[in-house]
């Protein structure tokens, strides 16, 4: 799905919503592009705004709650955790504290997710392959 689908989707251009996005591309790219060769599982503090990477990662890896592929525990960390069923490869990710601090802050949304949108990868999330 494309972002601006993704955020017609979502009701708003959201930072935490354009954080899920840009997590699910990533595992797609490094894991695999087969919806059903992938799961996610979602540690956050299980409210909004938090809740709403939920919406970016179903629409761009296709991890879905309906599917049962995509899991949410509450948590106070904020990590994300997809790993490939056919390999066992996983990819885990964990939001940088400064941009969950950013979003928090209470900038522009709209500003915030076009400068989530484009930062490198690694300026979002700590990465880790295993």
């Amino acid at each position: 799905m494309r972002y601006e689908d993704a955020v017609r989707f979502h009701g708003h251009k959201g930072p935490f919503m354009t954080l899920g996005y840009r997590a699910g591309l990533t595992a797609i790219l490094k894991l695999t592009r087969n919806p059903f060769d992938l799961t996610c599982t979602v540690k956050i503090p299980l409210r909004k705004p938090f809740s709403c990477v939920l919406d970016g990662i179903q629409c761009s890896c296709g991890c879905t709650l309906g599917k049962l592929n995509l899991k949410v525990e509450d948590s106070d960390d904020f990590v994300i955790l997809f790993e490939q069923v056919s390999t066992k490869r996983r990819l885990v990710m964990r939001v940088r504290r400064r941009i969950i601090d950013m979003i928090l802050s209470g900038e522009s949304g709209d500003e915030l997710a076009d400068m989530i949108y484009n930062a490198p990868i690694d300026e979002l999330f700590e990465l880790y392959e295993e």
